[in-house]
């Protein structure tokens, strides 16, 4: 989708994980040194499982529109 949008974008010359570090999907946490996912990584690309076990209480709403197409109904 890059590449379509903007072929000489400089995410096309990164490997994986340079790409996830650059968008800040990848990271080194200060304190302990460890580097792994972001949490924003999990929403993006993790399954709901996934999602989950990080953030018990996150869930997943249908949004449904009925009346006003630019808005959202309850």
């Amino acid at each position: 989708m890059i590449r379509n949008n903007n072929a000489n974008h400089p995410w096309l010359s990164l490997d994986d994980k340079q790409l996830l570090q650059t968008a800040s999907l990848w990271r080194r946490d200060l304190q302990t040194g460890n580097e792994d996912y972001t949490l924003a990584a999990a929403l993006l690309f993790g399954k709901y499982e996934t999602i989950s076990n990080i953030l018990p209480y996150y869930k997943t709403d249908a949004l449904v529109r009925i009346n006003d197409t630019d808005r959202y109904d309850d």
